[in-house]
């Protein structure tokens, strides 16, 4: 059984900013959920020794740069009243998650401690959001609705940056998939008809957008992901006839002659749809259909030595890494609506046929699109 992401209609709707009254989430821990069984295999800086990466030339260009840090503010905004406050969280359980709720007419941002516990609304009323993610100082979210939006945890405050779709430099009607790079300079969003669209840059105020690709076929079902290090960005695309996985060089793509380098080859209708890159830069989680239904899958970034992580009958995706390399959250519907789980790499890496997880959701409506709080 296949999930699509969140209609992309909901884009059609018109909204302005709001905000909480909140205080300032509390610094992520690194320990590892009580729930979740099995000794990892994996952690921040070391590679698994089930998978042996090798290097690749076509996907990081020696002319690549490490743009220099630069703080992750934001336009300034009045605070709207908001139903309910945002409470500290612990981050037991390994850390905090921030994912998409729908309980009632419109999807709504959530974060929650890694075990599940302390679940609070970030947007509200007729307002909603989906796609979060993180500022690299975790103090932020960014997330699309009618446009690209950042709330901010420790204010309450939620700005919707300057960009509207259908304009001489942003073709396409919708803005989807936003990622903060790893350094805070940029955000990473799909501008978007239907389907697919192209990449584009712009920074966090909203200002000196850039346009990354020119091809008008990078898939709205796969996620913008960053490398840790800021230089490359992962992405999927309809290029071969199919969905599959490239690389770009932002470095060279922003000076106009990068070319992206294809990880994935498969045929239809076995969609490849990345979602995570590991802490360790050495490899990527991602979805795919070619066993027969959507399960979570770890690559090598140059596409090499892929394996298979989870083995179930309902549909797996949306997997994204722990800050330690530790865990994977993702979306699954075997408990019959779609929840967020948590995952032990080590204990799946050895034992997929056994790896079911631990639900951390059960609410009425889909809880979908886990995005791990950066470590602080």
């Amino acid at each position: 059984m296949r999930t699509r992401p969140l209609a992309p209609l909901l884009l059609l709707l018109v909204v302005t900013g709001c905000g909480t009254t909140a205080t300032q989430v509390a610094p992520t821990a690194s320990s590892v959920p009580s729930t979740v069984a099995g000794t990892p295999s994996t952690v921040a800086g070391t590679p698994s020794p089930a998978l042996t990466p090798t290097p690749t030339s076509t996907a990081t260009p020696t002319s690549a740069r490490t743009p220099a840090p630069t703080s992750t503010a934001v336009p300034t905004s009045t605070p709207a009243p908001s139903p309910a406050p945002i409470p500290s969280l612990s981050a037991s359980g390994g850390g905090v998650i921030a994912f998409a709720s729908r309980e009632g007419s419109e999807p709504q941002v959530y974060v929650m401690n890694a075990d599940g516990s302390g679940r609070a609304q970030v947007t509200g009323g007729t307002k909603g959001g989906y796609e979060p993610g993180w500022s690299p100082d975790g103090t932020k979210i960014v997330f699309q609705y009618s446009g690209l939006q950042v709330a901010d945890l420790a204010t309450g405050g939620i700005v919707r940056l300057p960009l509207t779709g259908k304009s001489k430099d942003l073709p396409n009607e919708y803005l989807v998939k936003p990622a903060w790079s790893p350094d805070g300079r940029w955000i990473a969003f799909i501008n978007e008809s239907g389907t697919r669209g192209d990449i584009y840059l712009v920074r966090p105020d909203g200002t000196d957008m850039r346009r990354l690709t020119d091809t008008d076929d990078v898939s709205r079902d796969g996620d913008l992901v960053w490398s840790p290090d800021g230089k490359q960005l992962a992405y999927s695309a309809y290029r071969t006839g199919n969905i599959e996985i490239y690389v770009l060089d932002v470095d060279g793509a922003l000076q106009g002659g990068a070319a992206s380098a294809q990880l994935t080859d498969t045929l239809p209708p076995d969609r490849n749809l990345v979602t995570s890159w590991s802490p360790d830069g050495k490899r990527l989680a991602f979805s795919s259909d070619r066993d027969g239904n959507a399960e979570i899958y770890l690559m090598n970034v140059d596409g090499s030595d892929v394996v298979r992580l989870t083995k179930d009958p309902a549909s797996d995706t949306e997997a994204d890494w722990s800050p330690d390399g530790r865990l994977i959250a993702f979306t699954s519907d075997r408990d019959g609506n779609r929840d967020v789980y948590v995952l032990d790499v080590g204990e799946a890496i050895k034992d997929p046929d056994n790896a079911s997880g631990t639900r951390l959701t059960d609410q009425p409506g889909d809880d979908v699109g886990p995005a791990w709080r950066p470590v602080r």
